[in-house]
């Protein structure tokens, strides 16, 4: 059975798809008007990391995040994860939320990226309801 991440219903649309040549990383990138939540999935047969926490190590060390701040970490479920703030990042006039979540699980790091963007700083609270019903088949 191929590794797979299991989404509530809701209007998500596909802004994006990537695959490794050789099928052992697989990203897509969603989105929904509804809720105005952006998410993205990565799931990858790696040995960058070998437990949820280093996992999650290796994705906030994303250079993109550098300017976060009040950054907490979570666990949710499978998940390890850390809920964090960018303010007008790269100079745009918008705040963001995000909850960014790592697991391993079987040799494969699934990380999960949980944003939305605002004039105003997004609440945190519809983020992290999402990651709680994100599960991993």
């Amino acid at each position: 059975m191929k590794p797979a991440v299991s989404l509530p219903k809701s209007d998500w649309t596909i802004q994006r798809e990537q695959r490794r040549e050789d099928d052992s990383a697989v990203y897509y990138l969603l989105a929904s008007d509804r809720t105005k939540l952006n998410l993205s999935v990565y799931i990858d047969k790696s040995t960058a990391c070998s437990d949820a926490d280093n996992c999650l190590k290796a994705a906030l060390s994303n250079k993109s995040y550098k300017d976060a701040t009040e950054l907490t970490l979570i666990a949710s479920g499978q998940f390890k994860g850390a809920t964090f703030f960018l303010d007008q990042p790269a100079g745009l006039p918008i705040r963001q939320a995000h909850v960014l979540a790592a697991a391993y699980v079987d040799g494969i790091w699934f990380d999960i990226h949980i944003s939305m963007a605002g004039k105003e700083r997004p609440d945190l609270a519809p983020l992290l309801e999402l990651l709680k019903s994100v599960e991993l088949r």
